[in-house]
Order: structure tokens, then C-alpha cells, then sequence
């Protein structure tokens, strides 16, 4: 199967305003899926009904016409009529083998024999998946999809999907505010914010290489680091840095990389649990400085390890 292909697609839904999408740029090979972010409004949604052929009047190329698309926006099937999972897998597909095979990948043969009006949601939703892979599609669309589904079963049926699109070549986009799930089963993303794209790449690129302050804040707290060109120096907030740099700009660095050491001596502000580990905040010479820890750090003050080198120098604001 071929890539999908998407060149300079644009549409604006009022000319008069930024809202739609503006010269989007996309290369999306077989087995790959390709996560949109950004907030309400960034122009996500838009895409897919642009792919989908729900919106026509947009200008740009596009070989979408080329494939067999499935677009979905809610995971609930519906049960009416079917008694039994099988019936409902085998609705428009008879081939029973497949069907038991995609219970088998979804991990609900134990429900194969039980009446529909006793399954659990979880379940329906996985029945209501499975159904979806025993059409011919080559490309899906998911929007918003998968936020109704509990975390636990998310990660299972993300998992899951990933294995029979990686299997089948088929090509995923899937719109969504999970950026944490979008980094973790996507093979590449677009970050979008007002209709047009801040960053596309691998989550790596997005995560850890922003290009932008947008980027970098997006995925959580960042440190952003304020560098001067001074005769030839580069000066950051905590002195001279061994490299140059043209013009003054911002260095943003992930809280990962600042940890208890030898380098400054910053006051705690605050070290609250975050669901995981703590996330501290610190200042030094007013700077606001965020790390992560294992454990709680008492209020006073602490000395930290700053590893300026891992972070990204901005080119843009």
C-alpha cells in the first residue's frame, strides 16, 4: 500500500478569521499512526473532515480519494438486534475465523457465548473495536475516540490497535487531548495550534527537540532559560556557557534534567505529588526552576545539578 499523501491542504471556515487549517504538509506510510494535539479549536477535528470528505471546498492535493477510509467518532456499538458477539462481528463479514481471531487480539473470548445486554462497557467498546477491524479499510480516522475509555482498558486496546496496524499496513490518524497516550503509541505527530502546525515529527522530536515555547509547554512544565549574547559570550542565569549563540534567545530544558547537586543553591518553593513522582519549584535570582523527585522536598533551601546540554535552544517564540 502506498503512503498518504498531503500537500499544502488548506480551508478556512470564514476568511475574516484564523479558524481552519492553513498549508499542512503530511507523508504517512503503511502501518503508521500519526497523533493530532493541540487544543479545542486548533483545527484537528478539521483535518479529519477534510480527509473524510466531509469538507470539499478546501485548496492543496491529497491522494485520500486513492484509499478505502473509515472515520469514527465514538466508540458504542450498536447491540440492537445482536444477541451474541459473534453475531454482531460477522453483521457484514461473515468470516467467523477472523471474527474469532479479533476476540482473541481484544482479549474478550470469555464474553464469545454471553448476551450482549450483559456485557460491561469496557467490553462493548472492545467488541465495537474489533467489529472495526473486520472491514477493508486502509486508512481510519479516530476523533476523539478514545477519551471515553477508562485508562486501564485504553492503554490494552491502544496496544492492541498499534500490533494490527503495524500487522495489516494500515494507516492511522487519530485526533486527542491524551498527549501523554498520543507520545506513547503514535509513530509520529502533528502539534497544532490556530489552524496551522507548530511541529510535526517523532513524539522524541516534539518532546524533548521543541522548536517552539507552544511545543515545549504543551507536554507540561518546562524551565525556560534566558541567553544573552554579550561581546561574544553566551550568558545564562547561572553565568557564562561554553557555547555561542548569534542573537540572544531562549534555552528550555525538561525538569528531568535539573536534579539535587553541587551547581546553585535555589530556594524550595513548593513540592507537590503529581500522581507519579513530585514536581518542585524552585527560584534562584528570581528565576522559577521546575524538577522532578521521587520524594518531597522540604521547604528551605536545597542545592541543584543544572545540565544545561540537554536542553533546546528555541529558534522561535
Amino acid at each position: 500500500m502506498k503512503s498518504l499523501s498531503i500537500n499544502n491542504l488548506s480551508f478556512l471556515y470564514n476568511p475574516k478569521e484564523p479558524s481552519g487549517i492553513k498549508n499542512l504538509n503530511l507523508e504517512l506510510p503503511p502501518g503508521s499512526i500519526h497523533a493530532l494535539l493541540g487544543p479545542s479549536g486548533s483545527g484537528k477535528t478539521t483535518i479529519l473532515k477534510l480527509l473524510n470528505q466531509e469538507i470539499k471546498d478546501y485548496s492543496g492535493l491529497t491522494n485520500i480519494k486513492e484509499f478505502k477510509v473509515n472515520s469514527i467518532t465514538s466508540i458504542e456499538g450498536d447491540f440492537t438486534g445482536h444477541t451474541e458477539p459473534l453475531a454482531y462481528l460477522t453483521e457484514f463479514n461473515d468470516d467467523i475465523d477472523l471474527a474469532r481471531e479479533l476476540l482473541f487480539k481484544f482479549e474478550i473470548t470469555n464474553i464469545v457465548h454471553r448476551d450482549s445486554k450483559y456485557l460491561s462497557n469496557g467490553e462493548k467498546q472492545r467488541l465495537f473495536l474489533a467489529k472495526l477491524f473486520m472491514k477493508d479499510s486502509e486508512i481510519l480516522l479516530f476523533d476523539e475516540s478514545f477519551s471515553g475509555i477508562d485508562y486501564n482498558n485504553r492503554q490494552i486496546v491502544l496496544t492492541i490497535i498499534k500490533e494490527i496496524i503495524q500487522e495489516r499496513q494500515q494507516i492511522v490518524l487519530w485526533s486527542t487531548q491524551l498527549a501523554k497516550d498520543a507520545l506513547k503509541f503514535s509513530d509520529s505527530a502533528s502539534l497544532l495550534q490556530f489552524g496551522q502546525l507548530e511541529q510535526t515529527g517523532t513524539p522524541l522530536d516534539l518532546l524533548f527537540h521543541p522548536k517552539t515555547l507552544f511545543t515545549a509547554r504543551f507536554f507540561g512544565p518546562v524551565n525556560t532559560f534566558l541567553l544573552k549574547n554579550q561581546g561574544g559570550k553566551t550568558i545564562s542565569p547561572f553565568g557564562e556557557l561554553p557555547l555561542s549563540i548569534q542573537q540572544d534567545g531562549v534555552l528550555v530544558l525538561k525538569p528531568e534534567h535539573i536534579k539535587i547537586g553541587d551547581d546553585i543553591k535555589a530556594k524550595v518553593v513548593s513540592s507537590i505529588f503529581d500522581g507519579s513522582r513530585y514536581l518542585n519549584t524552585f527560584t534562584y535570582n528570581e528565576q522559577k526552576i521546575y524538577s522532578y523527585s521521587m520524594d518531597k522536598i522540604d521547604e528551605g533551601f536545597v542545592t541543584l545539578s543544572v545540565d544545561l546540554s540537554k536542553g533546546s535552544l528555541l529558534k522561535e517564540i
